[in-house]
């Protein structure tokens, strides 16, 4: 009896899986495959072979390819944008919320709580946030020395460069725009969190 020869396409419906997880798996020689004109070919008694001896059976091979396929999708937590903070408001008040935006864990990085902010003007374009951007802010109550922060002053939110010089608490901007002016500090400054990414073009 004729050995049973596979195409790529018809493969894929036999282990019930898309042709993309076939290049894949014969790019990483993970499937036993040959060359026939040119184009790759299966048999089908190599095909269940190779099942058994990886994966015990057709349902746990393909429930591997999907974990593996799953494994690679980037994860992502959703964290709240704020529109304007509103007075005698908690920043992370609910009316405060626009809207929440999947970022990636790989910058918004757990266990720690995460919140964005639309940055608005050009008082920190040297530090690469410009006017429009996301930015990224990690929720914490202390700074340190240059970190760039998100503070409130007066229940508004200003994100600038903390500084501390002479016991004295400085935020800076970082701006091409003379217009700008270090802000000193004289009453408790309530800092909400540290910038830790600008996400743009969203």
């Amino acid at each position: 009896m004729d050995e049973e020869i596979l195409t790529i396409k018809e493969v894929a419906s036999y282990l019930k899986v898309d042709v993309r997880t076939i290049y894949r798996r014969l790019k990483a020689s993970d499937i036993p495959a040959f060359k026939l004109g040119g184009q790759w070919r299966f048999k089908k008694q190599d095909i269940d072979l190779w099942i058994k001896k990886n994966y015990l059976n057709q349902k746990s091979y393909t429930e591997a390819i999907v974990k593996n396929i799953e494994s690679d999708v980037e994860q992502t937590v959703l964290v709240p944008l704020l529109g304007r903070v509103a007075c005698g408001k908690p920043i992370l008040a609910e009316e405060n919320i626009e809207s929440t935006i999947p970022v990636s864990t790989k910058i918004a990085r757990p266990p720690y709580k995460y919140f964005l902010l639309r940055a608005k003007g050009d008082s920190m374009n040297k530090a690469g946030i410009n006017d429009g951007d996301l930015v990224l802010i990690r929720q914490q109550q202390t700074a340190q020395n240059k970190d760039i922060i998100v503070a409130l002053i007066d229940d508004e939110a200003t994100i600038k460069e903390y500084n501390i010089s002479n016991d004295k608490i400085i935020l800076k901007p970082l701006s091409s725009n003379p217009i700008h002016k270090p802000i000193i500090v004289t009453h408790d400054l309530k800092i909400q969190g540290v910038v830790v990414s600008t996400i743009s073009d969203i």
